[in-house]
């Protein structure tokens, strides 16, 4: 009884501070995770406004997650004291396209091993109104190395018409229903795209669907036109099971093809891609789905641009079938953001979404660890730089792992926004689900970014500020400091106001 007693007490102190949409649960880290069983499971909610004030959504190390408090506008003169003054422009930057994740075999795997009370809480975590309020999705094309076999579509050598092709069981038993189920729970339509990593092993010139390897012969050739045919082949299956393709991405990091590489890949210079891409995958799929597709190049890191972009989009045949860039955010920390401003710049027509991210992927780093708020903060310090510098979607990797970090065939394991211990038929909300959340609840598809001026430290304390369709504006503040940052927000309108951004936090303003 004693210890029933405690439980409680201790459940009551940190919901107090969590607020109600979390049960948390402290493992040896610095944060806490948000408990989903069958019994138990707080959503985020519905976020809103407050007539004639500014609503704060916080989540901080120190365990809040979206705890909302409101602040008025300021009266006066603004108090001398604060450590940085935005002053927003009435300049409209770029435009957002949405938030989603990858629906990977991994994802599928866990989410049908689920009971139906559970299924239905794990993907409206992330696809529902009460979640993430994710509006994207990425699906690999085949296996990835979150998989648990290696398979292609079009495994019968020689098969350049693609008779055979085919969907695997894991498209038609896991992707495809968690897919279809992802589109009942949202709200809005959800853009799906489609991403290659390895072809067929017949097609490559080391015959196998991994390692270092291109296609064989040359962009024009059979290997490509029959490679460009898979996509239409892939477009089109999924369409039978009523799942439209948004967009594809050429081919997942095409430069890992050019080295001993343990899992799928195909590798492919800008040149190659830049040739594939005019003489076969653009009028393939612009023809098979009467051009309304958005074709992405690169999906890979960006320490090659801007000469993987210059090389293909100065090109007029291929920049005609490119819709943008996509990119990887794993080397971020070696190449400046300011890359993607110099492809704004020179190709302001071009969108940039970011295609893929996850925590735990380095060489001897524990893949997952839950309640990471390091990790959460690394997420949202990526999206507030990737933001700032015009890209207009950001999309995650695997959905949900195991507390393992897999199933992955090739063993690289890693992180994810949601954990499922499948053991205890439980799911843990990571740090990481908070941070993108302070983005995805608050910055709608066709939200645009407004320009600003900053004034005082940006030391470890990044901005952001979003108009909405609704006309409402939300601003994503930053604090990777140990203490409380004053912020003060001077408004379009004149009015202005002022947010504590207490240590270690992730702090929304919606007003």
């Amino acid at each position: 009884m004693r210890r029933f007693i405690i439980t409680v007490l201790l459940l009551s102190v940190l919901n107090s501070v969590t607020g109600e949409n979390c049960y948390p649960k402290k493992f040896n880290s610095s944060s806490v995770v948000c408990v989903c069983n069958e019994n138990n499971c707080g959503d985020i909610g519905k976020v809103k406004a407050e007539d004639g004030k500014i609503a704060l959504y916080q989540s901080s190390m120190s365990g809040e997650r979206l705890q909302r408090s409101t602040v008025d506008f300021l009266s006066g003169a603004p108090a001398a004291e604060r450590d940085l003054t935005v002053s927003l422009i009435n300049t409209h930057l770029q435009k957002i396209i949405g938030f989603g994740g990858a629906l990977t075999d991994a994802a599928g795997v866990h989410w049908a091993g689920l009971g139906s009370t559970l299924q239905k809480r794990l993907l409206q975590s992330y696809y529902g109104p009460e979640g993430l309020e994710y509006n994207m999705g990425r699906i690999p094309m085949a296996a990835c190395d979150f998989s648990t076999r290696d398979y292609t579509y079009a495994d019968t050598p020689g098969d350049f018409e693609l008779k055979n092709f085919a969907l695997a069981k894991e498209d038609l038993e896991l992707k495809i229903p968690m897919i279809q189920f992802a589109k009942n729970v949202s709200k809005e339509e959800i853009y799906f795209f489609g991403s290659p990593w390895g072809a067929p092993a017949w097609m490559k010139t080391n015959e196998k669907t991994y390692g270092k390897g291109t296609l064989k012969g040359s962009p024009g050739g059979q290997y490509f036109k029959s490679w460009a045919n898979y996509f239409v082949k892939f477009y089109e299956s999924y369409k039978e099971h009523g799942i439209t393709m948004w967009g594809f991405t050429v081919q997942n990091e095409p430069t890992t093809g050019f080295k001993p590489w343990p899992w799928q890949t195909v590798a492919m210079s800008p040149y190659t891609e830049r040739d594939f891409l005019k003489k076969d995958l653009g009028p393939a799929l612009f023809k098979a789905t009467s051009n309304s597709i958005n074709i992405m190049v690169l999906d890979d890191n960006r320490v090659v641009l801007p000469w993987w972009a210059n090389v293909i989009f100065s090109d007029p045949e291929a920049n005609r079938y490119a819709a943008g860039l996509a990119v990887h955010w794993y080397t971020d920390t070696l190449r400046n953001s300011s890359d993607l401003e110099s492809i704004h710049r020179d190709f302001g027509d071009k969108i940039i979404v970011n295609t893929e991210a996850c925590e735990g992927f380095e060489f001897l780093i524990t893949p997952v660890i839950l309640g990471s708020w390091e990790r959460g903060e690394a997420y949202a310090r990526d999206i507030l730089e990737d933001l700032r510098h015009h890209v207009n979607a950001w999309v995650d990797w695997n959905l949900f792992l195991n507390t393992e970090g897999g199933p992955n065939w090739a063993g690289n394991r890693v992180d994810s926004a949601i954990i499922v211990d499948t053991k205890t038929s439980t799911f843990y909300k990571q740090p990481t689900y908070y941070a993108i959340a302070h983005f995805s609840k608050f910055i709608p598809r066709g939200s645009v970014r407004l320009d600003d001026a900053l004034d005082g430290s940006q030391e470890k304390l990044t901005v952001v500020t979003f108009l909405r369709p609704d006309k409402l504006k939300a601003t994503v503040i930053l604090n990777r400091n140990d203490s409380v940052k004053k912020v003060l927000i001077k408004g379009l309108d004149g009015k202005s106001f002022m947010v504590e951004a207490t240590a270690r936090s992730i702090t929304t303003a919606l007003w």
